[in-house]
């Protein structure tokens, strides 16, 4: 009995679609004879995924939604190479695209899952990266104050991106990059690498290590 209502409900509830769908398709029919042109209607809306378009048949005719892909970093629209990240699966442009791993990042993905640097500490890791360690000079270069720089030291040391050895003789201790520090480097060069005051001190760096050579 109660399997027997069952069905019925089923092939109620199919003749109650199909004539939804009756009605709606007359009603299309209506409005299109009254134009010398289908009503078809496109629109585009921003997302952060890949380029997708979708078709819908609505009471006024063809609905045509197409997702136009903007980078997740910069939210320019993205045009020619782009990548997308290995985490949020979010599409980012060759300019913001950032390798780790061998694989693609977004910068917010790099700090969440693998290494969040700051600039203040790239510029310590840059200092360190060639063979500046003193920390008066590390100041003059970066601008930033004595406690900022020992600050920095601590940030390197504790997340491993350097180490620090005593020198030959004993009499110093000396600071450098492990295999870590080095990939951070590189890494992080695509996030800072632009920004007007990392060129100004890249600038600085490069005549200090021409008056010191």
């Amino acid at each position: 009995m109660s399997e027997g209502k069952s069905e019925r409900d089923a092939a109620s509830e199919l003749a109650r679609i199909l004539k939804s769908l009756d009605q709606r398709l007359t009603l299309i029919e209506q409005q299109v004879q009254g134009h010398s042109s289908p009503v078809i209607r496109n629109s585009k809306e921003p997302s952060h995924l890949l380029e997708t378009t979708e078709k819908v048949m609505t009471g006024e005719g063809l609905q045509t939604y197409t997702g136009v892909s903007f980078c997740v970093v910069c939210h320019q629209v993205v045009s020619g190479q782009y990548s997308v990240c290995h985490h949020c699966n979010q599409v980012v442009c060759d300019s913001c695209n950032v390798v780790h791993n061998n694989m693609s990042h977004c910068e917010h993905c790099l700090r969440k899952f693998h290494l969040d640097l700051s600039k203040r500490d790239y510029l310590v890791l840059i200092c360190v990266a060639n063979g500046l360690t003193n920390p008066d000079t590390i100041t003059e270069l970066t601008l930033l104050n004595s406690d900022q720089v020992h600050r920095s030291f601590a940030k390197l040391s504790s997340s491993n991106l350097t180490c620090t050895e005593k020198s030959l003789f004993g009499f110093a201790w000396d600071i450098s990059l492990t295999d870590e520090g080095v990939i951070a480097v590189n890494t992080y060069r695509r996030i800072y690498g632009r920004h007007e005051d990392v060129v100004e001190f890249g600038r600085k760096l490069r005549e200090n290590l021409a008056e010191t050579g």
